[in-house]
């Protein structure tokens, strides 16, 4: 009798071995029941593709047994899930298709096959309206984040890193409701501090929680918002920042164990004056070994009515025993300039790292050598570039730098530049805010939710979701005819253009491009669409599409950033805007290719005309900022309205439809044209994210509303 060959299906870390029912990880078998690994097997047999929940319930009780299927069938998923380290959140290996079935998305190799097989989903197909895939949203879930990250990039081009030897094992280290980040550890690494904004608080505070055990305790009473704990490295105090007002943020020191009062070592200007909506105050302070000094994120007085492009900060030294202020790099008035943000001092208090931004949507990471009296002692070299790079945090023996490469993903680096970034897939998308404790111990912030496109009828009040699915989707736009919306969708993995038909049925993938790609405008005669991606070039620049899909044409090639275009309506120019005279200022491009002419002079990020083509309205910022109408050439510039949220406003035949922020959300609000009259049209409870369109008819107006988000802290042990 021959033996039975062996089967084998690899995938990742795993192989399985379906002769032995064997599932080994690292060739070390991994435990787990016979239904989930004939689950595993059957999605095994047809990877990239649909199973659906009846072929899976009749292929593990085929025998006629009586139970509760549905319940059953979703223990078995967990298991499985757990096994591999999975999670239905951020999938890398099972992809739920809601209330249909399940999907393997990794790549699959057999070695016995006379060529190994790697089969993935098609790039570009048909989805219903409940697309596949619940993908985490970094700025969803945390509402301080919300304006910024649609900006960023998810992937850079560039080497490939090394491969690392060691694989993470991830746990939760809280699951609570509510938006739960900027860990800090205690020395030991036995507690840590975090903020946490619950279901239902208008602002966060500061908790303090054992690692593995016990509930939260808050460290203050506070009322005011708390932001940003770090843990001094003598284990007795605990800095953050409290927001008192628009104007004053407090630095204060408080006590950990108790028996002392705490102490307001500053007060600063907030990093920006809208930094609770956008999250200037994302690890923002860091102390030094010997506690003597803070490095804070701060900003510049006197901004509260300024653009929030134009409130950037700078790094200050604080003496903890006097309050005295250095500032390190003082804040600066242009992104190209260099703001700098996010300290983390090495554990030996030599080396301070830091982000310094080089245009609007670029972050690199510095190394910055102190001396004496945490002062620096030398010029600063950069570590990391290329990319959106934000929080940097030292592993525990001062070689590793790990930081999170926005919109959400974490990378580890060595601290010497020239070194090469390798990416940590353990941490799973949605991972931001890395913190490292002083026993190899790393923890971060891992952010979700889910953002649809609901639409208003204008006649009646009533909103609705329209185009839905458990990943992002935002920026939605009215064909021309009414009967097609085109959007950004996450549902393919990346960020990508996606059309679909007004109901929200018949959605279909339009773009294939790497990087991050948004903003879809339509031609005026519908036929095809521009929007901005991230190139090869390191930059956003601007391209066309057929509607229906193809091969795109890139418009611009400039070393600026340049990004949400709109097109004329003739269709015979496509406005954007562009960073290349410093900061953001609207350009036009013949939509047929040409040279490029500036049409700003004050500064312009979205741009769209009038309906008659005599008027051009634009916005200045990204963030909360005001609507401005010149001619199409950018002479007789006037303000227009105040308080628009980034780029979500359209304009009709006699209003502006726009969305303000207010609260937790925003107001949808309709100004009139011709007398200035400003009407409140709809409150909005949910956070919004960008984009606003109004149908042709004028009846239908389309917002991209957050409907469910959360974060919480992960951790991972035995980090080197």
């Amino acid at each position: 009798m021959q033996t039975p060959p062996r089967r084998t299906v690899r995938f990742a870390a795993f192989e399985v071995d379906l002769a032995t029912a064997e599932l080994r990880k690292h060739g070390t078998p991994v435990r787990l029941q016979e239904q989930p690994f004939q689950i595993l097997c059957a999605l095994l047999e047809r990877p990239g593709e649909l199973v659906s929940r009846e072929e899976l319930i009749g292929r593990l009780w085929g025998d006629g047994t009586v139970v509760d299927y549905d319940r059953g069938l979703n223990a078995a998923i967990t298991r499985l899930r757990q096994a591999l380290s999975d999670s239905a959140e951020s999938p890398r290996y099972v992809e739920t298709v809601a209330r249909r079935g399940y999907r393997f998305i990794a790549p699959v190799e057999r070695p016995e096959a006379s060529a190994v097989e790697s089969v993935m989903p098609p790039l570009v197909q048909a989805a219903p309206a409940k697309a596949a895939g619940r993908r985490p949203w970094a700025l969803a879930a945390l509402a301080t984040l919300a304006v910024a990250v649609t900006w960023w990039i998810a992937t850079r081009p560039g080497a490939p890193a090394p491969e690392r030897a060691e694989t993470l094992t991830t746990i939760p280290l809280t699951t609570e409701p509510g938006l739960e980040s900027n860990v800090t550890f205690s020395p030991d690494g036995t507690q840590f501090a975090y903020q946490w904004q619950k279901d239902g608080d208008d602002e966060p505070h500061v908790y303090l929680r054992q690692v593995g055990m016990g509930d939260p305790t808050r460290l203050t009473k506070a009322t005011e918002g708390e932001y940003s704990p770090a843990w001094s490295r003598d284990g007795r105090y605990i800095a953050f920042f409290r927001l008192a007002d628009p104007q004053r943020l407090a630095l204060i020191v408080a006590p950990v164990l108790g028996g002392g009062v705490e102490r307001k070592l500053a007060e600063l200007p907030p990093p920006d004056p809208k930094s609770r909506r956008l999250g200037g105050l994302n690890r923002s302070l860091d102390w030094s070994p010997d506690g003597r000094y803070l490095i804070a994120a701060a900003g510049k007085a006197g901004l509260a009515d300024r653009p929030v492009r134009d409130a950037l900060t700078g790094l200050m030294r604080i003496s903890t025993e006097t309050g005295e202020q250095n500032w390190i790099y003082p804040p600066v008035d242009s992104y190209t300039d260099g703001a700098s943000m996010a300290p983390a001092i090495s554990p030996d208090g030599k080396t301070l790292a830091f982000v310094r931004s080089s245009s609007v949507y670029e972050r690199d990471i510095f190394l910055q050598p102190l001396g004496h009296d945490s002062q620096p002692s030398g010029p600063a070299v950069k570590l990391v570039s290329g990319g959106a790079a934000m929080h940097p945090a030292w592993t525990s023996d001062g070689q590793t730098i790990v930081f999170s490469l926005l919109p959400a993903f974490l990378h580890r680096v060595a601290a010497r530049p020239g070194a090469k970034s390798v990416p940590i897939p353990e941490a799973g998308d949605g991972a931001l805010m890395p913190r490292a404790a002083a026993v190899g111990r790393v923890a971060w912030t891992r952010a979700f939710g889910d953002t649809n496109i609901w639409s208003l009828d204008l006649g009646t009040g009533r909103a609705a979701p329209v185009i839905t699915s458990t990943s992002i989707e935002n920026a939605p736009e009215f064909s021309p005819d009414g009967r097609r919306i085109a959007l950004l969708s996450w549902r393919s993995g990346t960020p990508q253009i996606w059309v679909c038909e007004s109901d929200g049925t018949r959605c279909a993938q339009i773009s294939a491009l790497p990087g991050y790609t948004g903003s879809p405008r339509w031609s005026p005669d519908g036929q095809q669409l521009t929007f901005d991606s991230y190139s090869a070039n390191g930059r956003f620049d601007i391209y066309t599409i057929i509607a229906g899909g193809g091969a795109p044409r890139r418009l611009t090639n400039n070393a600026a950033d340049e990004a949400a275009p709109f097109w004329s309506r003739d269709g015979r120019w496509i406005y954007f805007t562009s960073t290349r005279a410093g900061r953001p200022e609207v350009w036009k491009v013949p939509a047929a290719g040409g040279a490029e002419v500036q049409v700003t002079r004050n500064g312009g990020m979205m741009a769209m005309e009038s309906l008659d083509g005599q008027s051009l309205y634009y916005s200045r910022s990204d963030g909360e900022t005001d609507v401005y109408r010149s001619s199409p050439d950018g002479s007789g510039e006037a303000k227009v309205l105040r308080g628009l949220l980034g780029r979500s406003f359209a304009v009709t035949r006699d209003r502006i439809y726009y969305l303000r922020p207010q609260g937790n959300g925003a107001a949808l609000r309709a100004h009139v044209i011709a007398t200035g009259a400003d009407t409140l049209v709809k409150e909005i409870v949910l956070p919004v994210s960008n984009g606003l369109s109004v149908s042709p008819d004028g009846k239908i107006v389309l917002f991209s509303q957050v409907d469910s988000q959360g974060s919480d802290l992960m951790m991972a042990d035995g980090f080197r």
